[in-house]
């Protein structure tokens, strides 16, 4: 990660909400975090510059885009262990992204 860098945090549980917690640290300008519960997506977006998402009402792929100005996301963490999840990873990466 590197500052004003865009991350996806897929996945609100534990590891996915010390994830965001570091994006943070690292100097990411913002998160997204996805997930199904909205309890999980409510402690998420106390955390900062967090931008919840529920995928069960809505796409993730164009959010992410819409959030990034078409560009995607810098760099993706799959914290759900969704397999599913981790095999759309890429589309909602930005080009280049980690």
């Amino acid at each position: 990660m590197k500052p004003g860098d865009v991350a996806l945090v897929i996945g609100a549980g534990p590891i996915g909400l010390v994830t965001v917690l570091a994006a943070l640290a690292a100097g990411c300008a913002r998160v997204i975090v996805s997930d199904v519960d909205d309890s999980k997506l409510d402690i998420a977006a106390r955390l900062g510059a967090v931008t919840p998402v529920n995928v069960l009402r809505e796409n993730l792929a164009p959010r992410v885009l819409a959030e990034t100005d078409g560009w995607g996301a810098d760099i993706v963490f799959e914290c759900s262990g969704n397999e599913r999840a981790a095999a759309t990873c890429s589309i909602r990466s930005a080009p280049a992204a980690r």
